[in-house]
């Protein structure tokens, strides 16, 4: 799950893959470098993901589902 590598002599640990567990889906925009809405957009097009109205936790199968999609914050380009 971590990676370390070393920056100007120090020893930085890295996430290498975000774990696949339960999130709201503010931690997740932020994992994923966007804002809760633009978040919002791209889940609503993911097909077979169900979110319910006023679902606060997404659970760990949706946070599967949505990594499938998106890709894996740990390694989606930031800069689109």
């Amino acid at each position: 799950m971590f990676q370390s590598t070393q920056i100007m002599g120090k020893t930085m640990f890295i996430i290498s893959k975000i774990p696949k567990m339960v999130y709201n889906q503010k931690l997740l925009a932020a994992l994923y470098g966007v804002s809760r809405n633009t978040l919002k957009c791209w889940l609503k097009k993911i097909p077979n993901l169900e979110i319910n109205k006023g679902q606060r936790l997404l659970t760990p199968l949706q946070v599967e589902i949505i990594f499938e999609a998106l890709g894996n914050p740990s390694t989606v380009n930031k800069h689109h």
